[in-house]
């Protein structure tokens, strides 16, 4: 579970950094974004540390805690994003190209934060938050890290999963969240293709 939030931390961070870079927010609203994006990457490096110290011991329950922790963190952040790039954000030089980078690095940092979630409760909720199609064929299927971003990419782009059946109710309203944060993603790609015909 380590190096799979690793992962999803940098795309996350990546993604964080793009927005930052690429828009204009005024003053304080900037040192907010600061605040917001510096807090989930340091619980991630607490949690990494406590993973390393306890992966011996077989100390899970801490590990998931924190996880939970992080990806609580996490989606703070994502939602802040998200709302700084509705509410008050210009990309600079108002350029397309621009402004879809910065946008996909929105629609990624979703797909990564969810897909962390969909990973975590599929292990959590017991008899799994999923049922895949591919454990009706082979029993001992185990899914894993690529999985989970396939449900979240599948979500943001079909606001739904695909072939996945879901069964938890806490994955259903995080996937709700999910497709609102992206059908805002698109609405803003949108409007500014929009804005650039005027």
């Amino acid at each position: 579970m380590g190096i799979g939030l690793l992962a999803l931390e940098l795309v996350n961070l990546v993604a964080s950094l793009g927005i930052l870079a690429g828009y204009r927010f005024p003053g304080t609203d900037f040192v907010v974004l600061i605040v917001v994006d510096a807090v989930p990457a340091a619980v991630f490096l607490l949690m990494f540390v406590v993973v390393v110290l306890r992966v011996r011991s077989g100390r899970n329950v801490a590990i998931n805690r924190l996880a939970i922790v992080y990806l609580a963190f996490a989606t703070v952040q994502t939602i802040a994003n998200v709302f700084y790039l509705v509410s008050s954000g210009r990309p600079y030089g108002e350029s397309l190209l621009w402004g879809v980078g910065v946008l996909g690095g929105a629609y990624l940092q979703i797909v990564a934060v969810f897909a962390g979630w969909y990973w975590l409760l599929d292990h959590s909720v017991p008899g799994g938050a999923f049922g895949f199609p591919e454990a009706d064929v082979n029993p001992a299927f185990s899914p894993n890290l690529v999985d989970y971003v396939f449900i979240s990419f599948n979500t943001n782009s079909t606001f739904g999963p695909t072939a996945e059946l879901v069964k938890s109710r806490h994955v259903k309203l995080l996937m709700m969240l999910q497709t609102s944060l992206s059908l805002t993603i698109l609405l803003v790609f949108v409007a500014r293709l929009v804005g650039l015909e005027r």
